[in-house]
C-alpha cells in the first residue's frame, strides 16, 4: 500500500511542475530579446528548468534535436564573472566530445550588445524515465534525484566516483576545475554519469576563494584542484550515507558489509578538513576507490626476527630505513607524536600506552593509505600485538598456589610496560621501512609528495 504521506508529497510536486511548465520566460526586455535573439539563431526555448545566480537553464528545441540551454547575464553576475565563465566555455567547447565523464558543449554564443551568452549541452535523462519527451513533465534525471530516493551501496558509489575523477583530472590537465561539484550537478546521459553545469569552469589557482556550495567546500579551496577533489567526496559521503555533507564523517543509514566499512574509511581521508591528511593526488584517490572495489590479495609479510647468535651478541636483523623523504618524514611523525604524548602525559610516564600506540600505530598507516589508497599488510601485525597489550589478563585472586608460583615466574622474564612500548615503537618503524621498500618501486612518485 502506498504512504498517505508519499502521495500527498507527490500531489504538491505534481503543482508545483505543472506551476513550472506553465510558466513563462521572465517578462522582461532583456529576457524577450535573448528569446527573440536565441530563436532567430534556431533555438525555441520549450520550458525553464531552472534558474541560479548567474542566470537560466532552459530546455531548448534545436534544428536537429532538444537540448538544455544555459543563458547568462552579464547583469548578474557581474563583468569581470561573465567574461571569465564565457572565455572559460570557449576553451572548454574546443576540448568537447573528448571525454565520456565531462558533459560535452555542443555550442557557445555571445551577444555582447544585449549582454548575455548562453551554451547547449546534451539533455539529460528523464528522470520519469519515458521514451517519448514530454516537455511538460521532463526532469532531469541527476544524482540528486537518485539519492533522495534511495542511499547508493558502496559499490556503486565508488564507482561512480571513480568515472567522476576522470572528469577532474580531464580538467585538471587542460589547467581547469569544476568549481562547484555535487549531486545536483551530476547527470545521467545514456545511463552514465556525467558532471555537468561547467559554467563554473575557471582556471586552477593556487590561492583559491570561498567559492563553491555549501557543504562541499572548504576555506580558501574554492578554484583549485583540492576543492573538486573534496567536493567530490562529500558528494560520495552523502549518497551513500544519507548524511548532510556538513560536519565529519560519521556512520549513517548504509547497510553494513566489508565493503561499506572500506568505503567509509576512504571517505573518511578524504573529506577531512585539513588538506594535509586527505589523499595527496588524483591517482591516490583513485588507487583508494579502486582498492575499495578490489582489495589487495597481500598475504602478512613474516616479521623479521633476530637469529639466536645474533640475539646473544646484542644484534638485530632490522631493516635500515633508507635516506629518503617519505622515511624522514615517518620518523619526524615518530618523534613528535612521542614528545607530544610524554611530556602531556599526567602522571608523568615515559612510554606510550597502549592506546596510544595503537593511535601511532594508525597515524603512520594513514601516510600510507594518502599515498598508495590502502594500508599496508605490515601493519596488521602490530594491530594485533596492541591488542594482546590492551586485553592482557588481570590478576585472578581465585588462582591456585600453582598458578600462582608459575605467574611469578613468567613476571620475573616479562618485559616492563616501557620495553613493551619500545618493541612496538620499532617495530612500527620496521613495518614502516619494510612497506616503503616493497611499494616503492610501484609507486614511486606517490611517496615523493
Amino acid at each position: 500500500m502506498t504512504n498517505p504521506l508519499g502521495r500527498i508529497w507527490n500531489w504538491i510536486q505534481s503543482l508545483f511542475k505543472r506551476r513550472r511548465a506553465a510558466s513563462p520566460l521572465a517578462a522582461s526586455p532583456l529576457a524577450d530579446s535573448a528569446r527573440d535573439r536565441m530563436k532567430r539563431e534556431g533555438y525555441d526555448l520549450l520550458r525553464k528548468l531552472g534558474e541560479g545566480s548567474f542566470g537560466e537553464v532552459w530546455l531548448a528545441k534545436a534544428p536537429t534535436s532538444v537540448c538544455v540551454a544555459k543563458i547568462v547575464y552579464r547583469h548578474k553576475c557581474g563583468p569581470e564573472k561573465y567574461a571569465r565563465e564565457f572565455n572559460s566555455l570557449r576553451r572548454r567547447a574546443k576540448l568537447s566530445h573528448t571525454d565520456g565523464s565531462l558533459i560535452s558543449i555542443n555550442h557557445v554564443q555571445q551577444h555582447d550588445d544585449l549582454g548575455f551568452f548562453y551554451y547547449t549541452m546534451p539533455k539529460a535523462d528523464d528522470a520519469h524515465g519515458t521514451g517519448n519527451l514530454d516537455p511538460e513533465n521532463y526532469e532531469p534525471l541527476t544524482l540528486e534525484y537518485k539519492a533522495q530516493r534511495r542511499l547508493l551501496p558502496a559499490d556503486e558509489a565508488a564507482k561512480i566516483g571513480l568515472q567522476l575523477l576522470r572528469a577532474v583530472e580531464f580538467l585538471d590537465t587542460h589547467d581547469l576545475t569544476h568549481g562547484d561539484i555535487k549531486p545536483a550537478n551530476i547527470v545521467y546521459i545514456n545511463g552514465c554519469p556525467v558532471l555537468a553545469d561547467i559554467g563554473l569552469l575557471k582556471r586552477t589557482t593556487m590561492d583559491g576563494t570561498d567559492e563553491g556550495s555549501s557543504g562541499y567546500v572548504c576555506e580558501g579551496e574554492g578554484g583549485t584542484l583540492r576543492g573538486d577533489l573534496y567536493a567530490l567526496a562529500k558528494t560520495l559521503y552523502l549518497i551513500f550515507s544519507g548524511n548532510s555533507p556538513k560536519g565529519e564523517v560519521r556512520p549513517g543509514h548504509e547497510a553494513p558489509s566489508e565493503i561499506s566499512l572500506r568505503f567509509r574509511r576512504v571517505l573518511t581521508i578524504a573529506c577531512d578538513k585539513d588538506a594535509n591528511r586527505r589523499y595527496v593526488n588524483i591517482k591516490a584517490f583513485r588507487l583508494a576507490l579502486d582498492k575499495t572495489l578490489n582489495p589487495p590479495s597481500e598475504s602478512v609479510p613474516q616479521a623479521i626476527k633476530p637469529s639466536l647468535l645474533d640475539r646473544v651478541r646484542g644484534r638485530d636483523n632490522k631493516l635500515k630505513a633508507p635516506d629518503h623523504y617519505f622515511t624522514r618524514h615517518i620518523d619526524s611523525l615518530i618523534v613528535d607524536f612521542q614528545h607530544t604524548c610524554i611530556s602531556d602525559s599526567k602522571p608523568q610516564i615515559d612510554y606510550l600506552t597502549a592506546d596510544e600506540l595503537e593511535c601511532l600505530t594508525e597515524k603512520v598507516g594513514t601516510e600510507f593509505e594518502r599515498r598508495v589508497g590502502h594500508l599496508p599488510q605490515e601493519f596488521h601485525e602490530i594491530r594485533k600485538n596492541i591488542l594482546n597489550l590492551q586485553n592482557e589478563p588481570t590478576n585472578n585472586r581465585h588462582a591456585g598456589i600453582l598458578d600462582g608460583i608459575i605467574k611469578r615466574v613468567k613476571d620475573i622474564f616479562k618485559k616492563s610496560p616501557a620495553e613493551q612500548s619500545r618493541d612496538v615503537v620499532d617495530s612500527i618503524r620496521q613495518a614502516s621501512c619494510v612497506a616503503f621498500l616493497r611499494l616503492q618501486n610501484e609507486y614511486r612518485e606517490q611517496f615523493i609528495l
